[in-house]
């Protein structure tokens, strides 16, 4: 999305910012900046910046517009190229229902990060206690932390397109849906 199309606009987006502007309406785009086609520079020039899952292959994002692959968020150089391209003032807002729901899914995968992160210390604890009867406790309070768990991915996957999400959703693995 950094470079146009120069015979759809052959002044440049700056150029194009400014019409609208004139024109008494708030410049604004449409994008996806947690998502690159798989055909895209970004791809071919920082694949390091490609979400991937356990074996190392890219996440898919979706099949729309060709295909694309999800954007590693958590990865700083990645963040630090969105600062960058979106230090800006030629286009002045992003769509506030998309704003909105990026800000939700990134407060609920950080939630799941942070209690996954805490059961995972709590298994460490607990595999490390000798008494059989000790363990099962901690284990069993692990167990009984699971539903905490479950609040923000059944919240994140009301909030994810069925396209888009990756595994069964929990619904699904109850035969609901």
């Amino acid at each position: 999305w950094l470079s146009a199309d120069e015979r759809k606009f052959p002044s440049g987006m700056a150029a194009a910012a400014q019409k609208i502007r004139e024109a008494g309406i708030l410049p604004g785009l449409w994008l996806a900046p947690f998502a690159a086609k798989t055909n895209s520079a970004i791809v071919r020039e920082h694949p390091e910046w490609l979400l991937r899952d356990e074996s190392g292959t890219p996440v898919s994002g979706g099949c729309n517009w060709g295909g694309f692959y999800g954007l590693d968020i958590y990865n700083e150089d990645f963040r630090a190229y969105l600062r960058e391209v979106f230090d800006t003032e030629e286009y002045e807002m992003l769509s506030a229902d998309r704003k909105e729901l990026i800000r939700d899914i990134s407060f609920r995968v950080t939630e799941i990060k942070r209690l996954v992160k805490e059961m995972t210390e709590a298994r460490k604890k607990a595999n490390v206690i000798e008494d059989t009867y000790e363990r099962a406790l901690a284990y069993h309070e692990i167990a009984e932390s699971l539903y905490d768990l479950r609040k923000p991915i059944d919240k994140l996957e009301e909030v994810v397109d069925n396209k888009m999400w990756p595994l069964p959703k929990y619904r699904e693995l109850l035969f609901i849906s």
